[in-house]
């Protein structure tokens, strides 16, 4: 799933959609992988609404709040020197 858009990906189409997108993709968690196939409903890919309260959104959220942690923590490390 692609953290920042909501982007869905079946899980054998991942392996397909890295190369043309890098390193955008994050695996879903074992413990959201039944709420992600539920998602899914058969398709290949689909969008997750990432103002929802679901399960998948609110994963999302919290994987891009670590990652702009560790963003301005890096920036900080950067101006000390």
């Amino acid at each position: 799933m692609d953290i920042n858009t909501g982007h869905l990906v079946d899980l054998g189409a991942t392996e397909e959609l890295l190369k043309y997108n890098g390193k955008n993709y994050t695996p879903v968690p074992e413990k959201l992988q039944g709420e992600a196939i539920r998602k899914l409903q058969g398709y290949c890919e689909t969008f997750i609404d990432l103002e929802g309260d679901s399960k998948l959104a609110l994963w999302a959220k919290k994987e891009r709040n670590k990652n702009k942690a560790k963003m301005i923590k890096k920036s900080r490390k950067g101006n000390r020197k």
